[in-house]
């Protein structure tokens, strides 16, 4: 018995998979799959009829090629959230409706886009909040700037430099000193 050695397969690499999914989302190619770009659930033969449609407008991608750029597709956020929706469908190539996903392909997604934690824009949205929320009890712990003027033997309390007269009226309200000095 003789061993038969594997014959290695030229597999594409990450970045050849990205190249020829990026055309086929916003590029020269978007016209062979329109439902790439709108994130839709894709019917299982999609790889085979995405390859079929490459080769016939001429370009060079084999089937490994167009499993790499869809593997790209199926594991973006967007993606999973759609495939994990209620009532969700799966679509052809040219964006028909044809079957509903399933209940085990629906779990799937949702705890894949579970794990995936939050996306980058709602990670940067919750830090910006995050950011102006301690920003504010900062201001609110700090006492405002006050600056006593002595105006002929009256001490008077004025706001900062360029404050307009709403600024006297805050600092008076927080002070609450109103009753004991005269304002102006």
């Amino acid at each position: 018995m003789t061993a038969t050695a594997a014959i290695p397969v030229d597999r594409p690499s990450y970045h050849e998979g990205k190249r020829l999914y990026r055309r086929l989302v916003a590029g020269d190619l978007s016209h062979l799959a329109p439902v790439l770009a709108s994130l839709q659930p894709l019917v299982g033969a999609a790889a085979a009829g995405l390859a079929a449609r490459l080769i016939e407008a001429g370009v060079d991608a084999d089937e490994l090629l167009v499993r790499a750029a869809l593997a790209h597709h199926v594991r973006r956020p967007g993606y999973l959230e759609r495939m994990a929706a209620p009532d969700s469908m799966r679509h052809d190539l040219d964006g028909n409706p044809v079957e509903p996903v399933s209940a085990r392909h629906r779990d799937h997604a949702a705890a894949t886009r579970k794990a995936m934690g939050p996306s980058l824009a709602k990670a940067r949205q919750q830090a910006r909040r995050r950011t102006e929320r301690e920003a504010r009890s900062r201001w609110r712990a700090t006492p405002a700037p006050v600056v006593e003027v002595k105006q002929a033997g009256r001490r008077r309390l004025a706001a900062p430099a360029g404050a307009g007269q709403g600024a006297v009226a805050s600092l008076r309200d927080r002070l609450g000193i109103a009753a004991r000095l005269s304002l102006g």
